[in-house]
């Protein structure tokens, strides 16, 4: 199994042997790759050359790396088993901040399920905030101090999603919350 980098993965194939005749790389055989870049399997196929024929395939997967931090378009997003979390911007701040039912990681689709501890804590270009539908959690002081955040917006119902301590505390006082 290898881990997802953005990278292409060429599994080393130690040696070919057939009929107890260890076969040389580009001479008896050549090695190529498939759908080896994303998320998902991978194959390797070994094709006879010259005197030897046929073709062997194997494959391997490509995953994503739990704990590991990806970016995906302003945002960066912390891989937690099955899903992801977001943990803040990943450049500089917007003033709109839209958090996805799903991202794209390395071609694979994954649902966004929490916004992380402190995540955009005292980030005042915030006016605006929209949460997906599938995120359940919002973080201790996610965005506490984004004293011009001023209307939230939850995709979903309001009541399915865990707020955890001072996640919005210190926003702008006349705020006004939208919820399905």
């Amino acid at each position: 199994m290898y881990f997802y980098d953005g990278k292409a993965k060429k599994p080393a194939v130690k040696s070919v042997v057939l009929n107890e005749v260890k076969l040389k790389k580009n001479r008896d055989y050549t090695i190529s790759y498939k759908k080896n870049k994303n998320v998902g399997v991978a194959t390797v196929t070994i094709k006879g050359k010259g005197n030897y024929k046929g073709t062997a395939n194997a494959t391997f997967e490509i995953k994503l790396k739990n704990g590991k931090v990806y970016v995906v378009g302003d945002y960066k997003y912390k891989v937690v088993y099955d899903d992801v979390m977001c943990v803040g911007f990943s450049g500089k701040p917007k003033s709109e901040v839209i958090i996805p039912d799903t991202v794209k990681i390395g071609g694979y689709k994954i649902d966004v399920w929490a916004i992380n501890n402190k995540a955009f804590m005292g980030c005042n270009k915030i006016t605006k905030l929209i949460v997906g539908k599938k995120v359940e959690a919002i973080g201790a002081k996610a965005f506490m101090n984004c004293k011009n955040l001023r209307v939230l917006k939850f995709e979903g119902n309001l009541y399915d999603v865990t707020l955890y301590n001072k996640a919005f505390e210190g926003i702008h006082p006349d705020f006004v919350v939208y919820s399905n």
